[in-house]
């Protein structure tokens, strides 16, 4: 089943409509909800965001009121990532606190825009210029310190926007930041070794993370705070940053900020 009014969506329907149709082929229920906000997580509100809950049997896309089809587009790429294509889930263990749950479920979004971006582009080039902002939106955001915990805060921010750049938008200008910023730190050498892994792995998020540790040359995200399914054991954690001093605080602060849907 899919419910829908997407009459206030501005833009071309057409691929839109497409993928509703090969989703509903494949017996996924999807209900979106143009000018409504989650009442779960808050999505909705200044983006297009999805919940996928467990013992939820449809997908709840919530959009702005003004949306444009690229952003609708997207959000259906994600449910046919997981229900179709059959991702991984890369989620919090047992001991995970809410901080660090909250920045795993951002690199998680980050492993789906390495592969979903760059087919929202080709259907829709006008998105190019939407995810360029966001990805300079990240790039301001990293720090500019000496320090180990500044160090590895921007490594990791560079990293996750290389995941997708190189793929999705290799000729902007935002993409010739990062470039110069990861050689100028001397990382981009693993920063391509992780691209072509996490390319290489597809659905498979926990050969994305371990890519990603490798570029790190670090444990991070920790091991034991990672856990990896094909469907999500609990519901989605709305972000919540913890203190730099608490152990894991820095990478989850890292982690945690991202302007992305």
């Amino acid at each position: 089943m899919l419910a829908y009014d997407l009459s206030t969506v501005v833009g071309d329907l057409t691929p839109v409509t497409t993928l509703q149709q090969q989703l509903q082929r494949a017996g996924v229920q999807v209900e979106i909800h143009i000018g409504a906000v989650s009442p779960i997580t808050g999505e909705g509100a200044r983006v297009c965001g999805s919940d996928a809950m467990a013992g939820r049997k449809a997908w709840h896309i919530y959009c702005p009121a003004y949306t444009k089809a690229h952003q609708v587009y997207h959000e259906l790429l994600h449910v046919r990532w997981y229900d179709v294509d059959h991702a991984q889930w890369l989620h919090g263990t047992p001991i995970t606190d809410n901080g660090i749950r909250a920045g795993l479920m951002l690199l998680n979004n980050d492993l789906d825009h390495a592969h979903i971006v760059r087919e929202e582009i080709a259907a829709y080039p006008e998105a190019a210029a939407y995810w360029a902002s966001d990805f300079a939106l990240l790039f301001a955001k990293r720090p500019q310190g000496d320090t180990p915990g500044d160090r590895q805060h921007r490594r990791l921010t560079l990293l996750r926007g290389w995941m997708t750049l190189p793929v999705a938008l290799p000729e902007a200008g935002i993409t010739h930041q990062f470039a110069d910023a990861l050689q100028a730190e001397g990382w981009m050498a693993q920063a391509r070794r992780m691209s072509a892994r996490v390319q290489a792995a597809g659905t498979d998020k926990a050969a994305g993370i371990a890519a990603l540790r490798e570029a790190m040359e670090a444990d991070v995200p920790a091991a034991q705070f990672c856990a990896f399914s094909l469907r999500l054991p609990t519901a989605p954690v709305a972000p919540v940053a913890i203190p730099a001093n608490v152990p894991g605080g820095t990478i989850a602060s890292a982690i945690t900020e991202s302007p992305s849907p």
